[in-house]
């Protein structure tokens, strides 16, 4: 949870140009006007977060810092944005967390899962390994979770619950999820009251910067289209992307064989592990473009812990399904009209926590389908 140094910048503005009704464009040092900042304040005052907006002149910097320096690091930002918002969203769903928190990796690694702090902190919401251990996530064996964006998303909305109930203020929460809470109820004493604003003058100097740089990254993914920024999209992110839940151990080579895919592609969506996914009495999660899923699933299905054709036998018909943000797996059972045990057995599933683009077997009674007709 360490604020980079570099900040993940680039973020685009209305030329004046722009405000008069031409078409946007991105901007530059010269065409940065006070006719810019003042349709930056007009957004800037609709922008929905957890807490009052506050435009100090530190979130007007990093807007400006954003758009002059870094666009071409924006637009990639975005192009991950795709993928990884609906993690964000499904789990901030999950736990019934403000939505707007999925902006906080933007300011931690610039969503780019494989980012390293020089403190140690890493992944998407850069936790420091004591902190990825107490939250049951496993750093040991080449395997790290905290690259994982689905685990680490998990344990940083165990995080920021527990930070909420104990400040119940966002920006006391967001700030100790920086800096950590004993700095923040030090600089609480010394600030005497327990207003962020007046708080954040006793915080460390990287936290003064962490909630304006929140607010910045929370209005450029809300606006980018007015800066007429386009997101930098991976073939992933064009695509789409499937997961599976694995429990038996599998290297890249023989899921790359498989699918159809690149071992390189394979380790880019699957950054926690170093070239296998290991035996697990929980499972793993595995993301494969969506494209390489039917290849894969066909595969999956004829191993034997996975192999679940004698319900086709049955008179079932088998389907799957992709779970979508805030799935439950009983909403999901009872939408198909089974159990849950059923879909964690055609699934090979050892615990009832579904994801967000996971996809699972279903297998629909003939009952189910004339009731449909």
């Amino acid at each position: 949870m360490k604020f980079p140094w570099i900040l993940i910048v680039a973020m685009a503005c209305h030329s004046t140009m722009a405000v008069y009704g031409a078409a946007p464009r991105k901007l530059d040092a010269d065409t940065w006007t006070s006719a810019t900042e003042s349709i930056i304040h007009q957004r800037l005052e609709q922008l929905r977060l957890p807490f009052p907006v506050k435009q100090t002149q530190k979130v007007m910097v990093y807007i400006r810092d954003y758009t002059v320096v870094g666009v071409n690091e924006t637009e990639a930002m975005l192009g991950r944005a795709a993928l990884l918002m609906p993690v964000f969203e499904h789990y901030l769903s999950i736990y019934q967390l403000p939505q707007e928190l999925k902006y906080l990796p933007i300011v931690e690694s610039g969503l780019k899962a494989d980012t390293r702090s020089p403190a140690g902190a890493r992944g998407l919401w850069q936790l420091m390994e004591v902190t990825a251990r107490q939250y049951k996530l496993r750093v040991t064996g080449g395997t790290d979770e905290r690259l994982d964006p689905y685990k680490s998303t998990d344990a940083a909305m165990r995080i920021l619950s527990d930070l909420y109930e104990q400040y119940q203020d966002w920006p006391l929460a967001i700030a100790a999820y920086n800096c950590g809470p004993g700095r923040v109820n030090k600089a609480i004493r010394l600030a005497g009251k327990k207003d962020y604003w007046t708080v954040s003058r006793y915080l460390p100097a990287e936290t003064q910067r962490y909630v304006p740089a929140f607010v910045a990254a929370a209005y450029i993914h809300k606006h980018y289209k007015d800066h007429n920024l386009t997101p930098q999209l991976s073939e992933a992110g064009k695509n789409g992307v499937r997961v599976f839940r694995i429990s038996t151990s599998m290297n890249f080579s023989a899921i790359a064989k498989a699918s159809g895919t690149s071992v390189s592609v394979i380790r880019q969506l699957n950054p926690a592990f170093p070239g296998a996914i290991p035996a697990s009495s929980t499972g793993y999660y595995l993301t494969l473009p969506a494209g390489a899923s039917p290849a894969f699933r066909l595969w999956l299905n004829q191993l034997p812990a996975y192999d679940h054709s004698a319900f086709a036998t049955k008179g079932f018909y088998h389907t799957t399904y992709v779970v979508a943000s805030g799935d439950l797996i009983e909403t999901i059972a009872r939408g198909f009209q089974c159990s849950v045990a059923d879909i964690m057995r055609w699934n090979n599933l050892k615990v009832q926590e579904v994801v967000v683009n996971q996809e699972l077997n279903i297998y629909l009674s003939k009952d189910f389908l004339l009731r449909k007709v």
